[in-house]
Protein backbone atom coordinates (compact mmCIF):
# COMPACT_ATOMS: atom_id res chain seq x y z
CA UNK A 1 0.00 0.00 0.00
CA UNK A 2 1.43 3.69 -1.20
CA UNK A 3 0.22 5.96 0.39
CA UNK A 4 0.86 9.87 -0.88
CA UNK A 5 1.47 12.61 0.84
CA UNK A 6 0.25 15.51 -0.22
CA UNK A 7 2.81 18.25 0.19
CA UNK A 8 0.38 22.17 0.86
CA UNK A 9 2.91 25.01 0.19
CA UNK A 10 3.28 27.82 2.10
CA UNK A 11 0.10 30.26 2.17
CA UNK A 12 0.41 33.73 2.98
CA UNK A 13 -2.53 34.82 5.46
CA UNK A 14 -1.95 38.40 5.44
CA UNK A 15 -1.30 40.28 8.25
CA UNK A 16 -2.67 39.68 11.68
CA UNK A 17 -5.10 42.38 12.73
CA UNK A 18 -4.19 43.78 16.51
CA UNK A 19 -6.47 44.37 19.46
CA UNK A 20 -5.80 48.11 19.07
CA UNK A 21 -6.30 47.88 15.45
CA UNK A 22 -10.16 46.47 16.10
CA UNK A 23 -11.00 48.70 18.94
CA UNK A 24 -10.26 51.75 16.67
CA UNK A 25 -12.34 50.04 13.82
CA UNK A 26 -15.26 50.18 16.64
CA UNK A 27 -14.71 53.42 17.69
CA UNK A 28 -15.28 55.10 14.46
CA UNK A 29 -18.04 52.65 13.71
CA UNK A 30 -19.84 53.87 17.49
CA UNK A 31 -18.88 57.55 16.47
CA UNK A 32 -20.47 57.82 12.84
CA UNK A 33 -23.76 55.78 14.62
CA UNK A 34 -24.04 58.58 17.45
CA UNK A 35 -23.28 61.16 14.72
CA UNK A 36 -26.41 59.73 12.51
CA UNK A 37 -28.60 57.77 13.90
CA UNK A 38 -29.01 59.27 17.32
CA UNK A 39 -30.42 62.61 15.92
CA UNK A 40 -32.48 60.73 13.15
CA UNK A 41 -34.28 59.15 16.07
CA UNK A 42 -34.59 61.96 18.44
CA UNK A 43 -36.08 63.73 15.17
CA UNK A 44 -38.22 61.13 14.59
CA UNK A 45 -39.68 60.85 17.99
CA UNK A 46 -40.27 64.82 18.36
CA UNK A 47 -42.38 63.76 15.27
CA UNK A 48 -44.18 61.16 16.85
CA UNK A 49 -44.86 62.99 19.68
CA UNK A 50 -46.26 66.37 18.09
CA UNK A 51 -48.55 64.45 16.14
CA UNK A 52 -50.03 62.36 19.30
CA UNK A 53 -50.99 65.77 20.43
CA UNK A 54 -54.07 67.30 19.95
CA UNK A 55 -54.96 70.96 20.50
CA UNK A 56 -58.61 70.22 21.67
CA UNK A 57 -57.06 69.23 25.60
CA UNK A 58 -55.15 72.68 25.78
CA UNK A 59 -57.95 74.61 25.09
CA UNK A 60 -59.95 72.57 27.36
CA UNK A 61 -57.02 73.43 30.06
CA UNK A 62 -56.87 76.85 29.41
CA UNK A 63 -60.70 77.23 29.86
CA UNK A 64 -61.03 75.26 33.00
CA UNK A 65 -58.09 76.73 34.61
CA UNK A 66 -59.78 80.14 33.70
CA UNK A 67 -63.02 79.40 35.51
CA UNK A 68 -63.79 79.14 39.34
CA UNK A 69 -63.90 75.92 40.88
CA UNK A 70 -67.54 74.72 41.90
CA UNK A 71 -67.25 73.56 45.34
CA UNK A 72 -69.79 72.77 47.06
CA UNK A 73 -70.38 69.70 44.23
CA UNK A 74 -66.59 69.01 44.63
CA UNK A 75 -66.72 67.67 48.12
CA UNK A 76 -69.23 65.10 46.78
CA UNK A 77 -66.56 63.31 44.35
CA UNK A 78 -62.99 64.26 45.51
CA UNK A 79 -61.96 61.37 47.29
CA UNK A 80 -63.62 58.60 44.96
CA UNK A 81 -62.16 60.17 41.66
CA UNK A 82 -59.13 61.33 43.52
CA UNK A 83 -59.48 65.52 42.38
CA UNK A 84 -58.71 66.59 45.86
CA UNK A 85 -56.26 69.05 44.86
CA UNK A 86 -57.55 69.83 41.72
CA UNK A 87 -59.91 72.40 40.41
CA UNK A 88 -63.71 71.22 39.54
CA UNK A 89 -66.30 72.16 37.66
CA UNK A 90 -69.26 70.08 37.52
CA UNK A 91 -72.23 71.05 34.77
CA UNK A 92 -75.36 68.90 33.69
CA UNK A 93 -76.64 68.19 30.11
CA UNK A 94 -79.70 70.26 28.95
CA UNK A 95 -81.77 67.64 30.06
CA UNK A 96 -80.37 67.04 33.26
CA UNK A 97 -79.35 63.24 33.06
CA UNK A 98 -76.08 63.93 32.91
CA UNK A 99 -73.57 65.39 35.02
CA UNK A 100 -69.99 66.27 34.23
CA UNK A 101 -66.95 66.64 36.40
CA UNK A 102 -63.80 68.20 35.23
CA UNK A 103 -61.07 68.37 36.98
CA UNK A 104 -57.59 69.81 36.56
CA UNK A 105 -54.69 69.08 38.67
CA UNK A 106 -51.52 71.13 38.82
CA UNK A 107 -49.38 69.31 36.24
CA UNK A 108 -52.43 70.16 33.90
CA UNK A 109 -53.88 66.52 33.90
CA UNK A 110 -57.33 66.69 32.83
CA UNK A 111 -60.22 64.31 34.21
CA UNK A 112 -63.74 64.13 33.48
CA UNK A 113 -66.26 62.06 34.57
CA UNK A 114 -69.88 61.63 32.63
CA UNK A 115 -72.30 60.67 35.83
CA UNK A 116 -75.27 59.50 34.35
CA UNK A 117 -77.89 60.55 37.16
CA UNK A 118 -80.82 58.25 35.87
CA UNK A 119 -78.98 54.61 36.64
CA UNK A 120 -75.38 55.96 38.43
CA UNK A 121 -73.56 54.96 35.89
CA UNK A 122 -70.18 56.70 35.02
CA UNK A 123 -67.62 57.05 32.74
CA UNK A 124 -64.27 58.58 33.25
CA UNK A 125 -61.21 59.30 31.20
CA UNK A 126 -58.16 61.11 32.28
CA UNK A 127 -55.94 62.82 29.78
CA UNK A 128 -52.32 63.29 30.42
CA UNK A 129 -49.69 64.99 28.12
CA UNK A 130 -51.93 66.42 26.11
CA UNK A 131 -54.02 64.08 24.80
CA UNK A 132 -51.37 61.88 24.53
CA UNK A 133 -52.05 59.27 27.17
CA UNK A 134 -55.94 58.81 28.02
CA UNK A 135 -57.26 56.38 30.47
CA UNK A 136 -60.77 55.32 31.00
CA UNK A 137 -62.71 53.59 33.47
CA UNK A 138 -66.26 52.85 34.20
CA UNK A 139 -68.62 51.57 36.89
CA UNK A 140 -71.61 52.84 39.23
CA UNK A 141 -71.27 55.20 41.97
CA UNK A 142 -73.44 54.85 45.16
CA UNK A 143 -74.68 57.67 47.40
CA UNK A 144 -73.31 57.64 50.87
CA UNK A 145 -75.94 59.36 53.10
CA UNK A 146 -73.75 59.27 56.33
CA UNK A 147 -70.09 60.98 54.65
CA UNK A 148 -72.56 62.88 51.96
CA UNK A 149 -70.40 61.69 48.53
CA UNK A 150 -70.14 59.28 46.14
CA UNK A 151 -67.99 56.18 45.85
CA UNK A 152 -67.66 54.00 43.23
CA UNK A 153 -68.50 50.67 43.06
CA UNK A 154 -67.37 47.72 40.53
CA UNK A 155 -65.63 49.88 38.38
CA UNK A 156 -63.00 48.59 35.34
CA UNK A 157 -60.85 49.81 33.05
CA UNK A 158 -61.75 50.32 29.50
CA UNK A 159 -59.40 50.65 26.69
CA UNK A 160 -59.95 53.81 23.86
CA UNK A 161 -61.29 51.34 21.23
CA UNK A 162 -63.97 50.34 23.52
CA UNK A 163 -67.27 51.41 22.11
CA UNK A 164 -68.08 53.09 25.62
CA UNK A 165 -65.87 54.95 25.64
CA UNK A 166 -65.54 55.60 21.56
CA UNK A 167 -69.34 57.45 22.79
CA UNK A 168 -68.53 58.93 25.69
CA UNK A 169 -65.33 61.21 23.90
CA UNK A 170 -67.61 61.99 20.88
CA UNK A 171 -70.82 63.00 23.80
CA UNK A 172 -68.51 65.24 25.37
CA UNK A 173 -66.74 66.83 22.59
CA UNK A 174 -69.90 67.32 20.96
CA UNK A 175 -71.07 68.79 24.31
CA UNK A 176 -68.80 71.29 24.60
CA UNK A 177 -68.61 72.28 21.34
CA UNK A 178 -72.33 73.37 21.85
CA UNK A 179 -71.48 74.52 25.17
CA UNK A 180 -68.23 76.66 25.23
CA UNK A 181 -67.77 76.49 21.03
CA UNK A 182 -64.61 74.59 20.59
Amino acid sequence: MIIKKRIFGIQDMGDPISFEDVISILTVIFVLFFLFMVPIVNIDKARTEKARIDPYWIYLAGWLGSHPEDSPRKAHYQFTLGIEDNQVLTSETNDGLLRYIEAISPDSNITIVAHNLGNDSYISMQVQDKGGVIVYRSGQFRWSNKDTEWFSVNDRIIYGHHEESINMLRDYRTWTKQQRGF
